[in-house]
């Protein structure tokens, strides 16, 4: 049976038609953009795939600030620190479908090979958005239900787009604009810099800076600590540190679960005899907690910043003594303990990594020192403030930024006295801090401070021959212009900005002072300080250095107790690690703020331009002033007196001439004239 249609029936169907389309198109069009956390989206959309099976996604107490911390645009980045089975990399599945969704831009993933970015497309990525209706009927397909783009990128109806790339190749790093960047498993071998490469990190940062609210996001469980390569732990270490804090059951007292060991309180514990016997110990109070305690207790706690004041960048440290995964209960981690430690060196640190999330150190560090040795080196010189012997005063200078925009950054200057056989003595160690480096202020302290006169222990006074300042990390115009500035001033000839360079790999250069000066300018020279970090490591081992122990118009005072060992810390906290095929190289510390080694860092600075006044014209006079014996004195015919030495000429003196000259021994027995101070 043929039924008829009238014209007018099949226009009036095909105009409702039309207009159901265009509302539904009109409708998604201008409907309001759902306002949603990111734990709120992954509670109502987020699924699991499991082998082809779609599960509900669940968000666990811990993972909800993470999740947040995504999807905030108030917080440009964010690095996770954890162990195995803690269900981030999921989080970090959810904050991509998130943004796909609700948030559309341009995302980024990187994974360590180009492998792992396919498989990820291929078994994470599309059976997911394929089992999320809303994401679903964003994907373009064929009409047979295939995708219609590369292995590794995807776009969507709304604008979001996704590019999933591998990290080994430093390629992958150029040529995108990205909103959105994540990447996972940043330990991994393929995030390593390549040879002559930059940092990855850095690189896949930089390609959302046209975007105000662009997101950084990188997860890994560690490898090695930031002091040997460490890219997660140098992440969290520059962050606020955020740590797990949980409430014992019985006593309420917070804290933040480790492992512990069997002579401190607190921590995992086991019965020796029977390990399956397992409980978690408060610190506080020694209250018992048992397994089946875990679960109440993490639902109980919170997130806390030990660095609150870092600003720029969210880090949270997790392991799996907090986690809620079936094989990550206390009896199975003490037996994979227990196992590890039968087995050898290699399983304890899949265990440190996997199972605590920490950085598992493989070189064993040169200390510079032994901190009593530096506490043995404080010297009261009395009312003066420099030693009469020495032959040169010379500035070091070390900058830091303090933060994203500079508003923190700050100076810190150290005075080096330098004698016979460049015997050291550190006059005293300021820290500008009262105005950023963007103000000139800074900077007019910073002169002021650098052209003061001191006295030293024959009544005479004396000023700084030389200043050596950072040029390394930004602001370098500034720099630059402040130096050139400076030197136009006559009696600056040794005032530099120096360039330190390490050749890497353990390898050093020939001389510590370069025979030419940078093409930028005749003041700024690229120096070896590898080289001059091991001249100094040898005078700080061997107590062939000293300090002044009072405070000179706001310096440092280490004649406080507390002061002089925070100093000491400092001073001492750059290392020396070997490296494959001879050699050492050396680390700093990362992330410890005002606690860092720019101590060490201003005496390096001095000591490098000690050898500028050597090397540059004139330092014939300088290189018999640093003779051992000191035999040889500079013939005043022959060339120029220092500033140090011109101030004192015309000076009165307190003591006779005599008694100056005489130059003591190098030794680390207390010096002539002068008062040793034992620690506090």
């Amino acid at each position: 049976m043929t039924i008829q249609t009238s014209s007018t029936q099949f226009r009036e169907a095909m105009r409702n038609n039309a207009r159901g389309r265009f509302r539904d198109v009109t409708r998604k069009l201008f409907a309001a953009p759902l306002q949603m956390t990111g734990s709120e989206y992954a509670d109502e959309f987020g699924v699991l795939i499991d082998g082809g099976k779609v599960q509900k996604w669940r968000t666990y107490p811990l993972q909800k600030e993470i999740l947040d911390a995504f999807a905030d645009t108030t917080i440009p980045e964010v690095a996770v620190m954890k162990s195995a089975r803690m269900g981030i990399s999921e989080c970090l599945n959810h904050e991509v479908q998130r943004r796909i969704h609700i948030e559309p831009c341009a995302i980024g993933m990187y994974r360590p090979k180009e492998a792992d970015a396919e498989r990820y497309m291929e078994k994470r990525f599309d059976p997911r958005s394929r089992a999320v209706p809303e994401v679903k009927e964003l994907l373009f397909l064929s009409s047979s239900g295939k995708r219609k783009e590369k292995r590794t990128e995807r776009a969507f109806r709304n604008g979001a787009s996704l590019m999933v790339l591998g990290a080994e190749s430093e390629d992958n790093f150029r040529d995108h604009t990205l909103k959105f960047i994540a990447l996972d498993e940043l330990d991994a071998l393929g995030f390593a810099p390549t040879k002559g490469g930059g940092n990855k990190y850095d690189m896949a940062r930089r390609r959302g800076y046209q975007f105000w609210d662009s997101k950084v996001v990188a997860i890994s469980t560690p490898k090695a600590p930031a002091e040997e390569g460490g890219r997660i732990h140098a992440l969290f270490l520059e962050s606020d540190q955020r740590h797990y804090y949980v409430p014992c059951p019985h006593c309420g007292h917070e804290f933040t679960p480790v492992w512990g060991d069997a002579e401190n309180p607190g921590g995992m514990k086991w019965d020796d005899a029977d390990p399956t016997k397992v409980w978690y110990e408060c610190p506080e109070n020694g209250c018992v907690i048992e397994h089946h305690d875990k679960k109440g207790m993490v639902e109980r706690g919170r997130w806390v910043p030990h660095k609150p004041e870092v600003k720029s960048r969210r880090g949270y440290y997790l392991n799996q003594i907090i986690s809620f995964a079936p094989k990550a209960s206390w009896q199975a981690m003490v037996a994979e303990w227990l196992e590890a430690c039968r087995t050898g060196a290699a399983q304890i640190q899949s265990f440190k990594n996997e199972v605590l999330g920490l950085p598992f150190s493989t070189a064993a560090a040169t200390e510079t020192a032994d901190e009593e040795t530096l506490y043995q080196a404080v010297t009261d010189l009395g009312d003066a403030e420099v030693p009469a012997w020495a032959k040169a005063l010379v500035w070091g200078v070390d900058r830091q930024k303090g933060g994203a925009d500079w508003s923190e950054s700050y100076l810190e200057a150290a005075l080096w006295a330098f004698g016979p056989g460049r015997r050291p003595f550190q006059v005293g160690h300021w820290v500008l801090d009262e105005f950023p480096q963007t103000d000139r202020r800074c900077w007019d302290e910073l002169e002021r401070l650098a052209t003061r006169t001191f006295i030293d222990t024959n009544g005479r006074p004396r000023k700084a021959d030389g200043l050596g300042i950072d040029h390394n990390g930004g602001l370098t115009q500034t720099v630059n212009d402040w130096v050139r500035r400076m030197r136009k001033i006559p009696g600056r000839k040794y005032w530099f900005a120096l360039n330190g360079e390490s050749k890497g790999n353990g390898k050093r250069g020939k001389s510590i002072w370069p025979r030419t000066s940078s093409k930028r300018g005749e003041f700024l020279y690229t120096v070896d300080v590898d080289l001059a970090k091991d001249e100094i490591a040898e005078w700080l081992s061997s107590g062939f250095i000293e300090f002044n122990s009072n405070s000179i118009e706001g310096s440092v005072c280490l004649s406080d107790a507390d002061e002089l060992e925070r100093f000491v810390k400092r001073m001492l906290s750059e290392k020396r690690y070997p490296v494959p095929g001879g050699g050492t190289k050396w680390v700093g510390p990362k992330g410890r703020g005002r606690d860092g080694n720019e101590p060490f860092d201003c005496f390096v600075y001095a000591t490098i331009l000690t050898y500028a006044m050597e090397n540059l014209p004139g330092g014939l006079r300088w290189r018999r002033a640093f003779a051992p014996d000191n035999r040889l004195p500079s013939s005043p015919d022959q060339e120029d007196a220092s500033l140090s030495e011109r101030a004192a000429a015309t000076a009165p003196r307190e003591q006779s001439e005599t008694a100056s000259t005489q130059e003591p021994a190098k030794t680390t027995a207390p010096k002539p004239g002068l008062i040793r101070i034992s620690r506090f």
